[in-house]
């Protein structure tokens, strides 16, 4: 369970790095917008994919609004009502805290849908690969509403925390799926990488290294991956709330630089085709 002593003040430094990340975030958002508009007006981009990054969009900025006005809520002076940061953080029953649950759940199931998805393109839409991790995907799906219940019935033990675990299953079922996706892309990318490195006359150098690990690092999500680990390892300290805080903003930024890269990648290769 999350230690809660310094809770105020991890809230208060994720508020910050929450700040930072996500205009890096919204400072990239054109460049996909350009990418997504393109491929659309090309008609070669799934329907589903604008309003996935739409709806991914506004939740990350729904939620940093929502950061604000808690931290408002928390650190201001009222009249008839003793300023308690910790109490009103600890207190998964607010309004706003059950929003930013809510957010934080379904920005998580879009970007889970969206590796999945990305696993099934790069395995050269091999229906095995869609069919299990969509069934995992589902399966925590399920998990992540029941998390959303408790968290919002507000079952709470002495330290005014969540004495249920299923917020923690669902983070570690999420790590789950991804971390597999991840491995299969990466596998993919690596393989494909190494067979063209060798047929070619220049083949390996450290240029050519370099390029291939950056590019299994964004196409298979990895920092997505270890932003959800240290959230799992940090399930006992202070730093959870701040990880878990700027959960959405890492989300968001990740999968869009895996949407621009992958359909960049895509165009390239349109392009050297036709040439």
């Amino acid at each position: 369970m999350p230690d809660v002593n310094h809770l105020a003040n991890a809230e208060f430094i994720g508020l910050y790095v929450q700040l930072f990340m996500t205009g890096a975030y919204v400072a990239y958002v054109p460049r996909c917008a350009v990418i997504l508009w393109r491929d659309w007006r090309q008609r070669s981009l799934a329907g589903w994919l604008p309003f996935a990054c739409l709806l991914m969009f506004v939740l990350t900025l729904t939620d940093q609004i929502i950061t604000l006005i808690r931290a408002y809520e928390a650190f201001s002076v009222h009249e008839n009502r003793v300023r308690d940061p910790v109490g009103f953080y600890a207190d998964p029953r607010t309004p706003c805290s059950i929003t930013k649950d809510t957010i934080n759940i379904s920005l998580t199931l879009i970007s889970d849908a969206l590796i999945v998805y990305r696993t099934y393109v790069i395995w050269d839409r091999t229906l095995l690969f869609a069919v299990v991790p969509s069934c995992v995907l589902i399966g925590n799906s399920v998990l992540g509403v029941f998390a959303l219940i408790a968290l919002a019935e507000g079952r709470m033990d002495s330290n005014a925390m969540l004495s249920t675990t299923l917020i923690r299953y669902y983070f570690v079922c999420t790590f789950g799926l991804n971390i597999a996706c991840a491995s299969l892309i990466t596998w993919k990318i690596w393989r494909v990488g190494v067979e063209v490195a060798n047929a070619s006359a220049e083949g390996w150098n450290r240029s050519y290294l370099m390029q291939g690990v950056l590019e299994v690092i964004i196409q298979s999500a990895g920092l997505y991956c270890a932003h959800l680990l240290a959230l799992i390892l940090s399930w006992d300290s202070s730093a959870f709330f701040i990880i878990v805080d700027t959960l959405p903003c890492m989300t968001a930024i990740v999968f869009s630089t895996l949407i621009v890269r992958a359909r960049s990648a895509r165009a390239n290769m349109s392009l050297t085709l036709t040439t």
